[in-house]
């Protein structure tokens, strides 16, 4: 990180579930923080997973604001950045009223710009910035990538997955195109891979192979979300 000019967005995000892509989201910004890192991950997922690997409880009656409450109820956003148990790990939770900022943000001006432009005064108080993606590509994942300089993010070695990451490969290349929008980094790394199984580790050279650039030669295997080298 420190080779690199700070602060880092990272966008978290592949059209597909179930890719560990909060748990990444969650463990790297954890790793990053106790290595002295300042990090702040954002919660943009309606299903509030990485919220929920937080400690947030949603059983409660008191649940927390979200980024939908800073974009439609001009809620500040130092109100809803909370502290982890980590000193420079921070956080902004998601809410289930994530689902309505689609329709909100679709009758915006210059609509893919709003996140941005909450984020951007908060680049002197973090090194990285990790935004935890929903699955769908909708306005907010627009949001998302435009404020972000890099993607990483894990994808299943299977057929399914395999098929996804082709479809998104191309649709992010016409919509970084149509937005004249360029990553310094995008990566992705072969999650759930067993080296005793033929037909995840088939898929894993397959990702190396075929797309060099920007799949990692470190893999997560099926156990943990623990990186391994190959």
């Amino acid at each position: 990180v420190q080779t690199c000019a700070l602060p880092i967005f990272i966008a978290s995000h592949v059209p597909k579930g179930d890719t560990g892509k909060t748990a990444w989201s969650f463990n790297f910004g954890r790793i990053l923080a106790l290595h002295g890192i300042r990090v702040l991950v954002v919660g943009l997922d309606f299903q509030c997973s990485v919220s929920k690997s937080f400690g947030i409880n949603y059983n409660s009656s008191e649940l927390p604001l979200s980024l939908y409450d800073v974009m439609v109820n001009s809620v500040a956003v130092d109100e809803i950045i909370t502290k982890s148990d980590i000193p420079n790990l921070h956080f902004i939770p998601e809410s289930h009223e994530l689902t309505l900022l689609e329709r909100y943000l679709f009758a915006q001006k210059r609509r893919d710009e709003k996140l941005m432009k909450i984020l951007r005064p908060l680049k002197e108080r973090y090194e990285v910035i990790i935004l935890d993606c929903p699955p769908q590509w909708n306005e907010l994942v627009d949001n998302a990538l435009m404020a972000s300089n890099s993607i990483i993010c894990p994808i299943n070695a299977d057929a399914e997955s395999t098929h996804s990451f082709i479809m998104f490969m191309k649709a992010l290349k016409e919509w970084t195109e149509d937005m004249a929008k360029s990553f310094k980094a995008v990566k992705f790394i072969p999650n759930a891979v067993d080296l005793r199984d033929k037909f995840t580790t088939s898929h894993q050279k397959k990702y190396i192979s075929d797309y060099p650039q920007v799949f990692t030669s470190g893999y997560l295997d099926r156990k943990s979300t623990r990186l391994n080298s190959s």
